[in-house]
């Protein structure tokens, strides 16, 4: 591991703040193009990740890769501090999220400031880098011939009777587009995590093995120094103290909670609302998911065995012009275990949080729980969220990790959700199935759109290369600059858009190196 207190590098080429998907995807793609880059993560280079495990205690959250502190969300007026679900240290919430990379549609793009065929190669790029597996969607647009994919493990049979009943139904399953290690095998290895391949895995381990990364771990950036239109330094509090690192450019790829927190925080004579704030719209437009969770029988009474994400299908990502989303297998429930970690996110938002001892009687339901449904696949519905102005997050001193974030759920998002409940219940009849939640779920383990891109500094953060307006040489490379949220995992939305980022400064490096700057 890197020494904490310093970067070995005086002044790197790039430095990237953020270790997750977008940090180590872009910092992948810069080493190996021979720059010199460090990686600046709150958390720690060699997290013991244990998705089974629900820790309080801020210090063993971060040995387990979770995010050490509570967030403090205002939903529909109610204001909660609940664990966050974000991952934290190397790799970030790659280091839990079931490896799922799915692309976003062509329509999706009608609100950025570029468009899908923009983005297209950078899908290429790293759905080889994380060895996806799969198979096209047959309703898709996007040609098949433009993936770039492994074939897909072979289904075991519980997973071959449920894909052919949907079929059956007139439903168009296909094999989910997941991140598998070389080695993969998905039978008879439960629920198959052990296969799954994160940033970490991917992009870090062959920089850090060969030297060509450096790692500044348990660092906290927390203000950036501007002068001229460029950034020059970023100030960073380490076990140590503060210290200050220089690089030609900035990548800040922490999170769309974590990265306009950073930029609000930069502020001075200049900037009195932080760096690229001065139309008030860093932290605006935040996004989420809405997700349903449901239990599906398929005929027979064969167990699950194997790798469980097996399918997905998106017959009502867009229904009549109006955007529902995609609904996948999720993989769980597999056991106790599964079931209870299920149990605390919504135990942590529930008023009974403020008696902790309860969280220990859990365990009986998810007992119960994994005996009723051992012989079902659990899906999930990932619905698409619009952006508003007025869902935030804000700087406030008071709330843990320093934002409070401000989301009301408009009522055209409650009667799409309600819409697509009653699409699923009419194309699954004759299959048992049971949802698992009556209360909309927001997925806050999917923000995104906080730093949104577009064409001008009045309407947007960012720019068609997810440079900040405005700022010669700072970047953002994660999904604060999503424009819209598509309706599937953000994953290899956030790996394309961190790998324009990179490839943006390549460029930039070329063209200044031309003009003799």
């Amino acid at each position: 591991m890197t020494d904490h207190t310093q970067a070995q590098t005086s002044h790197p080429d790039v430095i990237v703040i953020g270790g997750g998907m977008g940090g180590a995807t872009a910092a992948h793609r810069l080493a190996r193009e021979g720059r010199s880059v460090v990686i600046i993560e709150k958390g720690l280079s060699e997290p013991a990740v244990d998705s089974t495990r629900h820790e309080s205690d801020p210090q063993l959250r971060m040995q387990i890769g979770v995010w050490p502190t509570k967030m403090r969300t205002c939903i529909d007026g109610k204001t909660v501090d609940a664990w966050s679900i974000l991952g934290c240290g190397l790799g970030g919430s790659s280091l839990h999220y079931g490896a799922t990379l799915q692309r976003f549609e062509p329509d999706d793009f009608a609100a950025w400031p570029i468009n899908y065929e923009e983005l297209e190669p950078f899908y290429q790029e790293a759905e080889s880098l994380f060895r996806v597996h799969g198979s096209p969607d047959p309703l898709s647009s996007i040609p098949t011939g433009s993936y770039q994919m492994l074939d897909p493990l072979p289904m075991n049979n519980f997973d071959r009777r449920l894909y052919n009943a949907l079929s059956e139904r007139g439903l168009h399953p296909y094999r989910l587009h997941m991140a598998l290690a070389e080695d993969s095998s998905g039978q008879g290895r439960g629920s198959g995590e052990e296969l799954y391949l994160n940033a970490k895995q991917a992009c870090l381990d062959p920089l850090i093995a060969t030297g060509e990364v450096e790692i500044v771990d348990q660092a906290e950036a927390v203000e950036l120094g501007i002068d001229e239109g460029r950034v020059t330094h970023v100030a960073v509090e380490t076990l140590d103290g503060r210290r200050v690192l220089k690089a030609r450019y900035f990548i800040l790829a922490a999170g769309a909670l974590a990265t306009p927190r950073l930029l609000m925080n930069s502020r001075s004579e200049q900037f009195p609302r932080g760096i690229g704030n001065a139309h008030d719209l860093v932290g605006r437009n935040l996004m989420f998911h809405a997700s349903d969770f449901i239990a599906i029988w398929p005929p027979g009474r064969e167990k699950p065995d194997g790798l469980q994400k097996a399918m997905a299908f998106r017959d009502f990502y867009e229904v009549d012009g109006t955007k529902y989303g995609e609904v996948q297998s999720m993989g769980f429930p597999t056991s106790p275990g599964d079931i209870l970690q299920y149990l605390h996110g919504f135990f942590w938002r529930s008023p009974l949080r403020h008696i902790p001892v309860l969280r220990h009687v859990l365990r009986i339901p998810a007992f119960i729980g994994a005996k009723l449904f051992r012989e079902a696949a659990v899906y999930s519905s990932i619905l698409e969220d619009y952006p508003y102005p007025e869902n935030r997050l804000v700087l406030d001193e008071t709330a843990p990790g320093g934002i409070s974030i401000f989301y009301e759920m408009k009522p055209e998002l409650k009667d799409r959700v309600h819409e697509l409940r009653a699409l699923l219940k009419d194309r699954l009849g004759g299959l048992r199935s049971f949802r698992l939640n009556q209360n909309i779920v927001l997925n806050l383990g999917h923000p995104c759109g906080t730093c949104r891109a577009g064409t001008s500094a009045a309407n947007s953060v960012v720019d068609g290369s997810f440079r900040l307006h405005g700022v010669d040489n700072l970047y953002l490379g994660d999904a604060s600059v999503f424009t819209s949220s598509g309706a599937t995992n953000p994953s290899l939305t956030v790996a394309a858009c961190a790998l324009r980022c990179a490839a943006a400064i390549i460029a930039d490096e070329g063209e200044s190196t031309r003009k003799g700057l």
